[in-house]
């Protein structure tokens, strides 16, 4: 049986889930709708974004150890 489960990280603490993170951001963009091909070097700089900002926050999905979705916020000064 799966495990799922949902955690919320802040500021800070989405540094030690990057790794998740760009995989999964990869996965989807890559599919649908974007057709986009990125590369783990970006979504890396792209998601430190998120984990310098102490009001920066993700919920991830997970199933197991494999992280299956995530939404991410910023508030928009930053």
């Amino acid at each position: 049986m799966s495990e799922l489960r949902y955690e919320l990280v802040q500021g800070t603490v989405i540094a030690s889930r990057l790794e998740p993170l760009a995989t999964l951001r990869l996965q989807v963009f890559r599919d649908c709708p974007y057709l986009y091909e990125g590369s783990m070097d970006y979504e890396r700089h792209y998601l430190e974004t998120y984990s310098r900002c102490p009001d920066s926050l993700a919920v991830l999905a997970w199933d197991g150890q494999t992280c299956i979705g995530a939404t991410t916020s910023l508030p928009l000064r930053e």
